[in-house]
């Protein structure tokens, strides 16, 4: 009887540790962290990361993992920060990408056009 006890709790053991095993995150770009979640289409909010970090925001966008092509280009303001700043002329721009992630909890993360990862914690 006490092996048969050892035998399930090693079992139930193993499948919580499988349950809650984080899937590793593969970076294509730069990452980029949100600083503060109610602004998350504000450059000046992110902040460039090299590794990848846990997301403190409940239910709200953590960081970005975008190409350069996304950056804000030299000459404007806030030049090499993420371009987060909705175009009403542009589809699917990294805005939009970033409005659709959050309406879709189902997806974390999201993958987006042009490489983009966006990832939030529900």
């Amino acid at each position: 009887m006490k092996a048969f006890l050892i035998l399930i709790i090693l079992l139930v053991s193993a499948v919580c540790a499988i349950s809650f095993r984080s899937i590793p995150l593969k970076v294509t770009g730069q990452l980029w962290k949100l600083t503060n979640s109610d602004y998350p289409y504000s450059p000046w909010m992110y902040e460039r990361i090299y590794s990848i970090i846990s997301c403190p925001l409940e239910g709200k966008v953590c960081f970005l993992d975008i190409q350069t092509s996304d950056l804000i280009p030299a000459g404007q303001p806030y030049a090499g920060q993420p371009n987060v700043i909705d175009d009403i002329f542009t589809t699917f721009d990294l805005a939009d990408q970033i409005t659709d992630a959050t309406a879709n909890s189902l997806n974390d993360p999201y993958v987006g056009t042009n490489s983009r990862i966006i990832y939030e914690r529900h």
